[in-house]
């Protein structure tokens, strides 16, 4: 909640958030919603018979949302004015207003700080006090699955994880933690998160767009006016623009030989694209790369043991819904040394 509003001690405005997202995840999941999509004559239906087949809970919701972004923007507005917190977007925000260089009205601040906040959710916590035990959603699903992807990836592929060790260690050291400045200079760990992305994203359909015109796809006319959904997960696993698509290759990304296919970068699609794209990409980007870097640059990660002794092999298994968890694998995770373990402690000091 920081980035968009700032701290808050105000427990009411989570739990309100809270109860709003869980809603509209639980409404846009059921049955329902998904056949309603496919029978056109449905817009056709009194309002009454379709707020009973979703649930009457969100249309209650709505005061509850609008009531959430005021207060919230109001305690935000307020914390900035008193200097109490002026690095939230809605004190940024507010203050380009004042300052007539930003023409966005509060309602436009409004709906963006709270777009910003719902991205960023962790619903089963917020500020370390757990509130409920809703499933993570929005912005926090998306970088909890692709971290695990990630573990997944690397305690399979330990040669990867070795040179990215080694790229950190010659580039950053061992005496602190990779940052953001440090991402260009690090050009594998960027490679293994891309192929991360692109093997597995975690969101494998986009959400539904509706056609401006009439379209042709493949031999099949697809009229003005129809909902269609994009397959981010094929489009990670097209050999027209991957060589060998489920290998996981982080080589790929790296600069090609000349004559070598270029590979797509899946940082163009996997947040979706056009106006519906992510508002928070670059955020989540960002975040992604530095906690991986940490990773790296602080833990051994390898395959768990059996009670023989045995290494256990992850399965890769994708479980069924609409983002894509990797089934639940156990791993060893070590610390480097003692210097790595004093760096985790002095990050964890930082973050609170």
């Amino acid at each position: 909640m920081g980035s968009a509003y700032g701290e808050t001690e105000d427990e009411n405005i989570l739990r309100y958030a809270e109860t709003i997202l869980h809603t509209l995840v639980t409404v846009i999941t059921t049955p329902t919603a998904v056949v309603l999509d496919f029978l056109p004559f449905s817009k056709y239906m009194p309002s009454w018979v379709l707020s009973g087949l979703f649930n009457a809970g969100l249309l209650k919701t709505r005061p509850l949302l609008v009531h959430v972004m005021d207060s919230a923007f109001e305690d935000a507005r307020t914390a900035a004015a008193l200097g109490k917190d002026k690095a939230s977007f809605v004190a940024i925000a507010t203050e380009a207003q004042t300052l007539k260089s930003d023409t966005n009205s509060d309602n436009d601040i409004k709906v963006a700080a709270f777009t910003m906040f719902i991205g960023q959710s962790n619903s089963r916590s917020f500020s370390g006090r757990s509130l409920t035990s809703t499933p993570p959603v929005a912005g926090y699903e998306a970088l909890a699955i692709t971290l695990n992807s990630f573990l997944v990836q690397m305690v399979t592929h330990q040669d990867v994880y070795a040179k990215a060790q080694r790229s950190i260690d010659e580039v950053v050291g061992k005496e602190r933690l990779p940052d953001l400045s440090d991402r260009n200079s690090l050009p594998y760990v960027d490679a293994i998160l891309k192929e991360v992305y692109r093997i597995n994203p975690p969101l494998p359909i986009s959400i539904p767009r509706r056609l401006m015109d009439d379209d042709e796809y493949r031999g099949y006319h697809i009229p003005k006016g129809t909902s269609v959904i994009a397959n981010i997960w094929q489009m990670g696993r097209d050999s027209n623009y991957y060589k060998d698509p489920d290998t996981f290759n982080p080589e790929r990304f790296i600069a090609p030989k000349p004559g070598s296919l270029v590979e797509l970068d899946p940082r163009e699609y996997i947040f979706s694209f056009g106006r519906r794209i992510c508002p928070g990409q670059r955020f989540g980007d960002d975040s992604m790369w530095w906690t991986i870097a940490s990773i790296i640059a602080t833990f051994n990660v390898k395959k768990a043991l059996d009670a023989d002794g045995k290494k256990i092999t992850p399965s890769m298994t994708v479980l069924p819904g609409l983002t894509s968890h990797i089934q639940q694998f156990p791993c060893s995770i070590q610390p480097r040394s003692q210097r790595a373990l004093e760096l985790i402690a002095e990050s964890a000091i930082h973050l609170e």
